[in-house]
């Protein structure tokens, strides 16, 4: 399972987790250390499997432990690796799926209850607004939507991305977090695997014969610090490493932070 189905599967439950009844505690602790989840401390109640009928219990902290209420057996302890959970921490995920699409017009909170702005990806045509909505499962969540989506200036090219679901929303595509953003190796964010652009059906840009203006120097810095040992592990690190030397020549144009961490995601994976 890859990182960001994973972590899609938790913003999907709508709640904190618990830790125990996760399967990959190695991308648990990645996405911690990323900051994709967060310590939710411990769990609210739990299944009493301890007597002959098992049934939910609430957790309680009492004389410097952990436990659960019994009606039958009273309080039973519980280690708090047992019970401790994690949620989502939806801030860094609209940080880093924005990073990822190079995003202007970024919003920090909530837009309205549980939909966020991710921000704006420009195209010849006009901006690709992007959102995001946990789940986009049935008429309730796509009522929140709506209403979230009233609020906001009216565009001719929006992007819903869903931990889950993708019912239709008049005047809006869908995808899942899945299909449009992976998690390198590395661990460090996210990056995108398609074009928002092209997910919108907004029309190609003519051919100029220069797709991007700062491919081919970045790649060639970036390889050249591959071949020659200098690389930095972390893709961030190395991102930000060759940045600063492009920033060294006063006459050359400056890309963003985003767009050197693609091309380094590029060039590490051939």
């Amino acid at each position: 399972m890859s990182a960001v189905d994973f972590l899609a599967g938790i913003i999907a439950a709508g709640a904190k987790v618990s830790v125990a009844s996760l399967a990959h505690p190695e991308l648990v602790r990645s996405l911690l250390k990323q900051g994709l989840l967060r310590d939710a401390g411990v769990m609210g109640s739990v299944v009493c499997v301890d007597c002959e009928e098992p049934h939910a219990a609430e957790v309680v902290f009492d004389t410097d432990e952990y436990g659960h209420i019994c009606p039958t057996l009273g309080l039973i302890s519980r280690a708090r690796d047992d019970i401790a959970a994690v949620d989502v921490s939806l801030p860094s995920l609209i940080t880093s799926l924005a990073d990822a699409f190079d995003c202007t017009r970024r919003k920090a909170t909530p837009i309205h209850g549980n939909t966020w702005r991710v921000g704006a990806v420009h195209t010849d045509h006009g901006d690709v607004m992007i959102y995001f909505h946990p789940r986009l499962s049935d008429e309730i969540d796509a009522r929140n939507l709506t209403d979230a989506l009233s609020r906001e200036v009216t565009s001719k090219w929006r992007l819903i991305i869903t931990a889950e679901g993708r019912l239709p929303i008049s005047g809006a595509a869908t995808a899942t977090l899945c299909e449009i953003a992976s998690s390198p190796e590395d661990g460090e964010g996210l990056v995108s695997i398609v074009d928002p652009r092209e997910i919108v059906s907004v029309p190609a840009a003519p051919k100029t014969g220069a797709p991007n203006r700062f491919g081919e120097t970045i790649m060639a810095l970036i390889r050249s610090r591959i071949e020659t040992g200098t690389a930095l592990p972390g893709r961030n690190e190395e991102a930000k490493a060759v940045l600063a030397l492009i920033e060294r020549d006063p006459g050359s144009d400056v890309p963003t932070l985003p767009t050197v961490k693609s091309y380094v995601t590029k060039a590490r994976s051939g």
